[in-house]
């Protein structure tokens, strides 16, 4: 085990952990508060944003570890792709989520 890859490792399980909790208190809370639609969305917002930590460590830890002599590049733009893709739908899920969250509330106040 690369002791300098160990901080990056302890931050992805961070995001990983902390993004997985999210997704199930929000599904669960949205399911509570009556906002079915607004919860699966933001429970599958937190879901993508929790690809980011494992991403990271199968393509740096599992795939150059698997082939060695393989150009760098190709595991940096992998990566890239993977993680750039999901935090960004991740994130438009969590926007559209608040988004008909407060449609509703405004809808009640009425």
């Amino acid at each position: 085990m690369d002791p300098l890859r160990i901080p990056f490792d302890l931050r992805d399980l961070i995001v990983f952990l902390t993004c997985i909790f999210a997704a199930f208190g929000t599904g669960i809370f949205g399911v509570v508060r009556g906002h079915n639609g607004a919860g699966a969305l933001a429970a599958l917002g937190f879901l993508l944003l929790s690809l980011e930590g494992p991403a990271d460590l199968i393509v740096f830890r599992f795939w150059m570890n698997a082939a060695p002599e393989a150009d760098t590049a190709i595991f940096n733009w992998t990566y890239a792709c993977v993680s750039s893709l999901a935090i960004f739908l991740g994130v438009c899920l969590l926007v559209s989520a608040l988004m008909l969250v407060m449609k509703a509330s405004k809808q009640e106040y009425r």
